[in-house]
């Protein structure tokens, strides 16, 4: 590659690039074309090169990592309630069961058990169709209330800390040392 001045705050440049990574170029251009291959290849290296501009990926980068694990937390909350409701919906409808359903004398038990086992494989028919994409019964009930923190919880000492820093009050500022 070589290099020369073409104007006080530009350098000209040429050199070869791989022809994918030329490819991916042409498409980010077009995409984008308010901004020229020159500026996108001059960004591309100034982010890989220059420390400042590391620092910023790895912001960046650490506020989607943060992003990220506070989606799948909000996600196995989710399934925690999820699975508590159909526990508690499964005991509510045992105990009705036991309550409102007479025992079934001996003499007829061989005949209800042939009609359990035939309703039985048409709940497992219907179930089996619900679990289709968007035929779920449970989308139908309603969400619970859930009181929101005032302030998003920051995990670690260091953030607490931080907080206890920005503090202006003497007893919690005392408090953190």
């Amino acid at each position: 590659m070589k290099g020369t001045k073409s104007n006080a705050s530009k350098v000209l440049l040429s050199g070869s690039i791989d022809p994918d990574v030329y490819e991916a170029l042409q498409v980010h251009c077009r995409r984008r074309p308010q901004v020229s291959r020159s500026a996108v290849v001059s960004r591309a290296l100034r982010q890989y090169l220059l420390p400042d501009y590391q620092e910023e990926r790895e912001r960046v980068l650490a506020a989607n990592l943060d992003r990220l694990w506070w989606h799948q937390h909000n996600l196995a909350d989710r399934l925690d309630r999820d699975l508590a409701t159909v526990r508690e919906m499964l005991a509510m409808l045992v105990r009705t069961f036991y309550i409102h359903i007479p025992e079934i004398p001996e003499s007829q038990r061989e005949g209800a058990i042939l009609s359990g086992e035939q309703r039985f494989n048409r709940f497992l028919a219907v179930v089996a169709e619900h679990l289709g994409p968007g035929k779920s019964s449970l989308q139908r009930m309603p969400e619970p209330a859930i009181v929101e923190p005032l302030e998003e919880p920051h995990n670690g000492p260091a953030s607490q800390k931080d907080s206890l820093a920005n503090d202006t009050n003497p007893e919690t500022v005392n408090a953190g040392n």
